[in-house]
C-alpha cells in the first residue's frame, strides 16, 4: 500500500506541464559568462546578476560625456599613478611624424610607450625604420603581417612588412588642445 502512494506522488511531481518552470521575463535575454573561482566569489560578494544589471544602468551611453572631476574634490589625482604601471617599463616620448594623424595621434603629441611587451594586433607600436623612429599600427591578421601607417598622406608612410623591430607598444597619447 506504501508503494502505491509513492508512485501516485511521483506521478503528480515534476516533468514538463502548463505554467511550470521559471517564468520569462519580456524582452530580457540570457547570458552566459566564464569565471574562475576567485572572480566567481566576487562576483557573489558585489551581489551577483543584480550587481551586474545596475552597473550596466548606470554606466555611460555611447557619446555621453563621464563625469568632470570636482576640481574643489579632497582627493588629488595622481597621474604618475593612473598612467604608468611601476611593475612595467614605460617612457614618454613625443610622436615622431604624422603617419598616425586619421588616429589622433599628431607630430609632437605625447605618447606612453610600453616597452617589453609584444604588440597584440590592431595596436599602435614604436619603431625604428630607415634610422628614424615612426608609428604603426600591428596587423597579423592580415597576409602579409604588416605594419600600417592611418595617415592621411600614405605616400609619405610606407607599410612595413614583418618581421622588424618594435620598441614598443604607445599606451596613452596626451596632447594640448588649443
Amino acid at each position: 500500500m506504501e508503494s502505491d502512494q509513492k508512485t501516485s506522488t511521483k506521478k503528480t511531481r515534476g516533468g514538463v506541464r502548463p505554467g511550470a518552470g521559471r517564468k520569462k521575463l519580456i524582452g530580457a535575454k540570457t547570458t552566459t559568462i566564464i569565471l574562475t573561482e576567485e572572480l566567481l566569489a566576487k562576483f557573489k560578494k558585489l551581489g551577483g546578476s543584480k550587481w551586474v544589471r545596475t552597473q550596466i544602468r548606470l554606466a555611460p551611453d555611447e557619446g555621453t560625456p563621464p563625469p568632470a572631476i570636482d576640481r574643489f574634490s579632497s582627493s588629488k589625482i595622481n597621474l604618475n599613478e593612473m598612467l604608468i604601471d611601476p611593475q612595467e617599463d614605460t617612457q614618454l616620448y613625443y610622436a615622431p611624424d604624422n603617419s598616425m594623424d586619421r588616429t589622433g595621434i599628431h607630430q609632437r603629441d605625447l605618447i606612453l610607450v610600453k616597452h617589453g611587451f609584444f604588440p597584440r594586433p590592431g595596436q599602435i607600436v614604436l619603431l625604428q625604420h630607415d634610422g628614424k623612429l615612426t608609428l604603426r599600427r600591428y596587423f597579423t591578421d592580415i597576409q602579409p603581417e604588416r605594419l600600417i601607417s592611418e595617415s592621411y598622406d600614405h605616400s609619405q608612410y610606407p607599410t612595413i612588412p614583418l618581421p622588424h623591430p618594435i620598441l614598443g607598444t604607445v599606451s596613452y597619447v596626451i596632447r594640448r588642445l588649443e
